[in-house]
């Protein structure tokens, strides 16, 4: 019998300085579902990456999506925190309209730009008092002196969550109502913000137990001692329905005694609010700046700009920061670009004829802003580090790869986390690429618990070869369909016209056939003067006596353009190094 040994085919890369090991004769049947169960709260491994982010708005996004990416990606923009309006996608009970939505956060998964959505703005309908409701939001800023969520609406109210958690499931990073303290039913009274984001963090936690929920805040350390307090004496201290905090510290509101002197970042106000969360026991936890900047002059936005966010990178505790925002508009010159012509305090509204140019220097400041990527390797609760490729694997990945064999069967990390789109359905999924294989977290859905799956990669390997052809999913060469055998064979399957074949019968079923390599795509082939045979999600290859996984992830980001020809990554992809030791 062939022997399956633990050891690495890629004698190029040492072993990484945490090596799981795992008995991939242990991997039970359903070894890629993972079930209920809950992990360590996911961080971002590069203290920088995530701090290049921006506010952003659905509809202006819309309206000039391609203008926008452009300038997002000139300025090396991160992340874009987006409100999610309930009122928008449920206009009517249980009739949902994601079409906008669709466009621009799709697009922005396709460019590997992270979402940070905020769930905002009920529908009328779910408000205790509806007609009011529906013509305050033909109102500038009257929507947050009259809607509300009427208690029986909860369950329209947790569908909802479902349905767009499900609906994008790349969405890691989650923050509940914007400034809930200015809104009169919605967390003007602490109470009222708790009593809704409870559900809503169960429930975006039912269908992705790795996500990140963030509590909101405007007013500061008040407000976060407040949530604290109430939320305490409610549920107690383990059960606290937020996994970090975000906060808008703008200046010209916290600065005591400044009678509305504009001033760069004050870290005394979000000090403060670091504290409280220490103090409370939440130190694991993460701040999130998810809206700062100043409406003042484009020389003084420069300077303070230059001042201030130097500060943020240097607090490691800050997870993200989001500068407030691209552009100007009617109602505020907060933004990097203006508007030609200008229409602020004109009363007209952005539509599609509406140019945006840059406003200087503040653009130039941002956009020439050192951007470096973290020196030093991360840590944290239930993080592998990986320092060869600069990746680290954790949460949900993290259980999938340690139950399907780790280091044996995936190998190393080779991108970090990223949203990838699955031809089946259309939609796009958190994926992390290794060195012999790919893995997906899927939703909980249709009745079905959340749960990492083993992708289908060898499909863009056997298309590089020339076997596949992916308009046709016709085959050919070693990948095309061989005679059935004359005698019944376990082994052979129909549906691709190959069986394992008898070399690696005993390590394909050792790692869990079916369930985790698949059906075989080739029969068995020599290549480089090795025997080697592909399956649906891995490479087997006999060395003498040993059967040992091919390295087919390396081959299918070298032929998606993500690995170089050497196999060194490729930068502005998720193979680039998530920090720079």
């Amino acid at each position: 019998m062939t022997a399956f040994l633990l050891m690495l085919l890629c004698a190029n890369l040492v072993a990484p300085a945490l090596t799981v090991r795992a008995d991939v004769s242990a991997i039970p049947a359903q070894s890629s579902v993972l079930g209920p169960q809950s992990f360590p709260t996911w961080h971002e491994p590069d203290a920088n990456r995530l701090k290049f982010g921006i506010a952003g708005h659905m509809w202006w996004l819309d309206s000039h999506l391609d203008e926008f990416m452009a300038y997002y990606h000139q300025l090396g923009i991160t992340n874009v925190r987006l409100s999610l309006d309930w009122k928008t996608f449920e206009p009517q009970p249980g009739q949902y309209d994601f079409a906008q939505f669709d466009r621009v956060l799709n697009r922005l998964a396709a460019e590997h730009i992270e979402v940070i959505a905020s769930f905002v703005a009920a529908p009328a309908w779910a408000s205790p008092d509806s007609a009011a409701c529906a013509k305050a939001q033909q109102e500038f800023d009257k929507e947050r002196l009259t809607c509300g969520i009427r208690p029986d609406a909860e369950p329209e109210f947790r569908a909802a969550v479902r349905t767009v958690a499900t609906r994008y499931p790349f969405i890691r990073l989650w923050e509940f109502w914007n400034e809930p303290e200015l809104w009169t039913h919605m967390g003007h009274e602490v109470a009222d913000y708790l009593r809704w984001l409870r559900p809503f963090y169960d429930e975006i936690h039912a269908v992705n137990p790795g996500a990140v929920v963030a509590a909101n805040t405007l007013a500061g350390v008040y407000y976060v001692d407040w949530l604290y307090g109430v939320s305490d004496n409610t549920n107690g201290p383990s059960n606290r329905p937020w996994d970090a905090i975000s906060f808008h510290p703008y200046g010209s509101i916290m600065k005591p005694g400044s009678n509305g002197q504009i001033a760069a970042i004050l870290p005394g106000p979000i000090q403060d609010v670091r504290k409280r969360m220490v103090d409370a026991g939440d130190a694991g936890k993460k701040l999130w700046i998810t809206e700062y900047g100043w409406e003042t002059t484009p020389d003084q936005q420069a300077a303070f700009l230059q001042q201030g966010l130097p500060w943020l990178l240097s607090q490691d505790y800050i997870e993200i920061a989001n500068l407030h925002m691209l552009h100007d508009w009617t109602g505020e010159h907060y933004g990097l670009l203006t508007t030609e012509p200008p229409i602020y305090h004109t009363g007209r509204d952005i539509d599609a004829s509406t140019r945006f140019v840059p406003k200087e220097p503040y653009y130039s400041a941002y956009r020439n802003f050192p951007k470096p990527v973290a020196s030093a390797a991360p840590s944290g609760p239930g993080m592998l580090v990986f320092p060869q490729t600069g990746h680290v694997i954790q949460s949900e990945l993290r259980a999938a790869w340690e139950r399907l064999g780790g280091m044996t069967t995936l190998g190393l990390p080779r991108t970090a986390e990223y949203a990838r789109r699955d031809p089946a359905d259309g939609l796009w999924y958190r994926t992390q690429d290794f060195e012999r294989g790919r893995l997906i977290v899927r939703p909980a859905a249709n009745g079905q618990p959340a749960h990492v799956d083993a992708d289908l990669i060898v499909n863009a390997v056997l298309q590089a070869k020339g076997w596949l052809d992916p308009k046709t999913n016709t085959t050919s060469g070693p990948a095309a369909p061989e005679p059935a055998p004359a005698a019944p064979d376990a082994f052979w399957f129909p549906t691709v016209g190959h069986a394992v074949a008898s070399p690696f019968r005993a390590a394909w079923q050792q790692a869990g056939g079916l369930v985790f390599l698949g059906m075989p795509r080739t029969g068995a082939v020599t290549e480089n003067g090795v025997t080697v045979q592909y399956f649906e999600r891995g490479r087997l290859e006999l060395h003498g006596s040993d059967v040992l996984f091919g390295l087919v992830g390396n081959d299918a980001l070298t032929a998606q353009g993500w690995l170089d020809a050497g196999g060194g990554p490729i930068s502005n992809t998720p193979t680039a190094r998530e920090w720079a030791g």
